[in-house]
């Protein structure tokens, strides 16, 4: 870490920024979810110019919702209390390697409306902490739009979810090769033997930044 290499071990630390939040909540995108259901598809073929493709649509499926969905989304497609996320924060002034290299995340929300969830939307906020004052800069879809815009992480399957119902579930990030994160996803819908999981690698971004995100039916 560039925080061991180069500030004096004598000196208070000073990073800025200080400390990042991640911020995650359940969202509803048909148009999302069928587009990259689509690009899969095509591997069902099993007659395309007399070729069969239908052994590869397992492992498209995988492929294409192992992407997490790096763009700016309109935050109606949110289907819990927005002032309700699950949050992870890193002090970048304390938090050790050791801590980063596996984090793992539990959540819970009541959703608000009767629709299809598709996945967790997430954003960051970073806090640049000065001895007089605090300035935050938020990724988040309700603040002006960054060159970070936002990311969505898909379940292969959407779970139907009604107004008033709860899910709950973990994210699992380890840090892999590739100097990112492998994430695990498991998503329970709360009283039912309903359970969706999904591995994400999240250097292997699929950029989504001209679309349109329109919410699954709602009542």
């Amino acid at each position: 870490l560039g925080r061991i290499r180069f500030m004096k071990p004598s000196a208070p630390p000073k990073m800025f920024p200080s400390t990042g939040t991640m911020v995650f909540l359940p969202f509803s995108d048909w148009s999302l979810y069928n587009e990259l259901y689509a690009k899969a598809h095509f591997w069902s073929s099993k007659d395309f110019y007399g070729v069969d493709f239908s052994s590869l649509q397992e492992e498209a499926l995988r492929q294409h919702f192992g992407q997490p969905v790096v763009g700016a989304f309109d935050p109606s497609i949110i289907i819990a209390d927005y002032a309700k996320p699950a949050t992870h924060t890193i002090n970048f002034e304390s938090t050790s390697v050791e801590e980063m290299h596996t984090i793992s995340i539990d959540f819970e929300y009541v959703i608000n409306t009767t629709t299809l969830c598709h996945g967790l939307a997430c954003w960051f906020d970073v806090d640049f902490i000065g001895n007089h004052r605090t300035v935050t800069l938020s990724t988040a879809p309700t603040e002006p739009t960054t060159h970070w815009y936002q990311a969505r992480l898909l379940l292969p399957k959407p779970i139907a979810v009604n107004e008033g119902q709860s899910v709950s579930g973990t994210i699992k990030m380890t840090a892999n090769e590739h100097f990112s994160y492998t994430i695990e996803l498991s998503m329970w819908l709360c009283g039912t033997d309903i359970l969706v999981s999904n591995t994400i690698q999240l250097h292997d971004q699929m950029y989504h930044y001209l679309q349109t995100s329109q919410p699954g039916f709602q009542e």
